[in-house]
């Protein structure tokens, strides 16, 4: 095909002449196009970037609700790749999704961390943690739900990472001090008619910020309030949740401060 380079005949010089033209018009207008490509891509990641710098904290919370269920979902992995952060998040039953995070909003980003870790695989629920090992940069969790117990795979969650979310560094089992059990007890029990009605759920967020409850990590505080169900209800708090509103804790919590979010 590219005889006409090689012909002998004047005349043709002029057509090869054309052909090297072309040649490199051709060549210009690929380079051209990469370029625009890059640079467009470049812009984009910029707007991207700079929306998600500018994301209020309703914004980032936001993040880590399940698109298809608008509950919270459960982070599974965590892990650092140069200035991001990879999130894998799921929500039974539905896929699990991948989210990715600018580094510089790592500590904005701690205690939605912390919010959506300890959480059963299987079912979202809340859980504590049964023990943790190490590999490499990993901290494995394992933790135990109220209805599947530690039957549910490991949480891979970078150590730096786990080191903000954990209670001390490293999240072990706790003994529940007994007055503090029985403060919590009381407390449910004097709100059992708004728990009944579904007007009040015992989440760890409820009651953090109280007086009364100052320095209860969420370990201490998923023990008492599984203990009182128990107690109370004959039954775990998931289970308890599905006979009487036809969904587990964690999706009526989340519905519930959806709900209460909307109405302010």
């Amino acid at each position: 095909m590219f005889t006409w380079f090689f012909a002998p005949a004047r005349g043709d010089r002029a057509i090869r002449a054309q052909g090297l033209l072309l040649l490199l018009i051709g060549a210009i207008i690929t380079i051209c196009a990469i370029i625009g490509y890059n640079y467009n891509s470049y812009l984009e990641k910029k707007r991207r970037d700079k929306r998600v710098d500018s994301m209020s904290q309703s914004d980032l919370a936001k993040m880590f609700d399940c698109p298809s269920s608008g509950y919270k979902g459960v982070v599974h992995l965590i892990k650092l790749v140069k200035n991001q952060i990879l999130v894998k998040q799921s929500c039974p039953p539905y896929r699990a999704r991948l989210l990715r995070i600018p580094l510089r909003l790592k500590d904005q980003c701690v205690s939605y961390f912390r919010d959506t870790v300890f959480r059963c695989y299987k079912c979202g629920q809340e859980a504590t943690v049964d023990h943790v090992k190490f590999s490499g940069p990993w901290t494995l969790v394992k933790l135990s739900c109220p209805t599947h117990g530690n039957n549910i795979p490991y949480h891979k969650i970078w150590s730096t990472v786990y080191s903000d979310i954990s209670n001390n560094g490293i999240a072990t089992p706790q003994t529940l001090d007994e007055t503090l059990s029985e403060k919590i007890s009381n407390y449910f029990s004097d709100r059992i008619e708004e728990i009944k009605e579904g007007m009040f759920v015992p989440s760890y967020d409820q009651v953090k910020d109280l007086p009364e409850f100052s320095g209860i990590n969420r370990d201490e505080f998923i023990i008492s309030r599984n203990g009182w169900f128990k107690q109370t209800f004959n039954m775990s708090p998931n289970k308890w949740y599905k006979q009487n509103f036809h969904m587990n804790f964690n999706e009526y919590s989340s519905r519930l401060a959806s709900n209460l979010t909307k109405g302010k």
